[in-house]
C-alpha cells in the first residue's frame, strides 16, 4: 500500500515517474489525493490497471462556490480531468472518489450536499467521501450543531437511496457515530 497525500503532489515533475515506478514494483494499492487541477497520465493509467484509488475533494457542485472555497477558477478543468479518470475505470470498479469537506458558511447545508450528489451521479461516480473541516470541527467539537448532524444523516440516506458507497472521513464519522448513540 502506498499513499500520496499532503499538498498537491501532482505538481512535481517526478510524479508520473513515481507512480509508474510503484506500478512496476507490483504495488497495486496506491491511494492518490489530488485536486485534479493538473491532469496526470500516470493517474489515468494506474486507474485503468486497477492499481490506484484517486480521491478528489471538490467541495462544491458548481463553479462559483468552488471558486469561493478553493480560491481558484478551475472547476471546469477539474470536472474535465475527473471525467478522464472516471472513463479509465475498469467496468464495475470504483477507483475515483469525489470528496466533499463541509465548511462552515459555504457548503454546510442540505441543498449543497444534494447538488454535490447530483453532480457525482451525473458523472457516474458511485463512491463518495464526506468530512467536516478540521478547524471548524475543533471549534464545535464539544457542541456539534444539530443541523450538521442532520446534513451527515441526510448524506448517508442519499447514498443508501442511490446505491452509492459513502465513506465518512474522520470528523464526519465521529459525528455520525455519535448521532447513533443519542
Amino acid at each position: 500500500y502506498f499513499s500520496v497525500a499532503g499538498g498537491e503532489s501532482t505538481i512535481y515533475p517526478e510524479f508520473d515517474k513515481l507512480i509508474y515506478h510503484l506500478m512496476d514494483m507490483g504495488i497495486h494499492k496506491i491511494n492518490i489525493n489530488t485536486s485534479a487541477i493538473k491532469f496526470r497520465p500516470s493517474i489515468q493509467d494506474a486507474i485503468s490497471h486497477n492499481c490506484a484509488e484517486v480521491v478528489v475533494s471538490i467541495d462544491a457542485a458548481y463553479d462559483k462556490l468552488y471558486k469561493k472555497i478553493k480560491g481558484t477558477d478551475t472547476f471546469n478543468v477539474v470536472i474535465k480531468n475527473l471525467k478522464k479518470y472516471i472513463e479509465a475505470q475498469i467496468l464495475g470498479e470504483q477507483r475515483v472518489i469525489i470528496k466533499m469537506i463541509l465548511l462552515n458558511g459555504y457548503n454546510d447545508n442540505k441543498r449543497e450536499v444534494l447538488d454535490w450528489f447530483m453532480l457525482c451521479l451525473s458523472l457516474g461516480v458511485k463512491k463518495l467521501a464526506l468530512d467536516v473541516d478540521i478547524a471548524w470541527y475543533n471549534q464545535i467539537s464539544n457542541n456539534i450543531p444539530k443541523y450538521l448532524t442532520d446534513i451527515i444523516l441526510f448524506a448517508k440516506k442519499m447514498a443508501d437511496i442511490n446505491n452509492i458507497e459513502l465513506v465518512l472521513y474522520d470528523r464526519a464519522d465521529i459525528i455520525y457515530k455519535t448521532s447513533k448513540i443519542d
